[in-house]
C-alpha cells in the first residue's frame, strides 16, 4: 500500500516569508548597483566591448589590460 504525502503552504506562511526576507533583497540589490556604478566596472565594461582586434592595433593585451584596471586588487 502506498501512501501520498503532500506539504501545504498556508498564504499567511508565505506572507510572512517574504516580509522577513525583504531586507536581505534590498540590501543585495543596493549591494550590486554600487558595485556596477564604480569606476572600475565601468573601464571593464569599456574594456568588454572593444574587439581584441582593437586591443591588438593598440598594442595591448586583454588580459594586461585587466591588470592594468585591477592593479593589485585582482587575482591571477
Amino acid at each position: 500500500m502506498a501512501y501520498a504525502a503532500s506539504v501545504t503552504t498556508g498564504t499567511a506562511v508565505t506572507g510572512m516569508v517574504a516580509l522577513v526576507l525583504r531586507p536581505f533583497r534590498a540590501l543585495g540589490a543596493a549591494l550590486v548597483r554600487m558595485g556596477e556604478a564604480s569606476r572600475l566596472m565601468e573601464e571593464i565594461n569599456r574594456l568588454n566591448a572593444e574587439t581584441d582586434a582593437d586591443l591588438a592595433y593598440r598594442g595591448v593585451t586583454r588580459e594586461g589590460e585587466v591588470r592594468r584596471i585591477l592593479g593589485s586588487r585582482a587575482c591571477y
